[in-house]
């Protein structure tokens, strides 16, 4: 029987964005009081690719053959991690994410190609269009009071640019499920275009 990886595939960010995006997180708990919210911690802040779910342990190298094909003559990226929202929307938010702006569009043409990639080598496969985020928070009950406590204090506050970084590089990370939270360890690491 094949042993398996939990993976997927990100844009980390720098560590003065996280430190930026933990404040932002400390005044929406501050404001939504006793909304059960999970929050993302600090390791978990990272722009997602692709999301794989398991990938046998035999295929990580084919993998990661396949994104450093995928990766070659992108260039770095700038980002601003600017203003709030919730999927599926801010009125009935469960998953609460900071907005990613700057070079966009060169990110989901990377996007296109690690997703093309990597077809056929997880069990995962995402239907939605790609929406480049930073997911802040989820919620942990889905009721309609809590939902409409969040969307009322996400609609009251619009940050402005909570701060930018440069892209150098893509992750290919192991998720390992916890009871307090996911456990992320880089498996590979694939420069981009000028990075120093």
């Amino acid at each position: 029987m094949s042993e398996f990886i939990r993976t997927f595939v990100a844009i980390k960010v720098s560590d003065d964005i996280a430190h930026a995006l933990i404040d932002l997180q400390s005044k929406l708990k501050k404001q939504l009081g006793g909304v059960q919210i999970r929050w993302s911690s600090r390791h978990q802040l990272h722009i997602t690719l692709v999301f794989l779910g398991n990938v046998a342990v035999g295929r990580i190298d084919d993998l990661s053959g396949a994104l450093d094909r995928a990766c070659k003559g992108i260039g770095c990226m700038d980002f601003r991690a600017a203003g709030v929202g919730a999927f599926p929307s801010k009125d009935r938010p469960r998953v609460i994410w900071a907005g990613v702006e700057g070079d966009v569009a060169a990110l989901c043409e990377l996007q296109r190609r690690v997703a093309a990639a990597t077809h056929g080598f997880g069990e995962a496969t995402e239907e939605r269009e790609f929406h480049p985020h930073l997911t802040l928070g989820r919620l942990s009950r889905r009721s309609a009071g809590e939902e409409f406590a969040v969307a009322r204090v996400l609609h009251s506050i619009n940050p402005a640019t909570i701060g930018g970084w440069r892209a150098e590089s893509v992750f290919l990370v192991k998720s390992e499920l916890n009871p307090s939270g996911p456990i992320y360890t880089d498996i590979a690491e694939f420069h981009l275009l000028g990075a120093e």
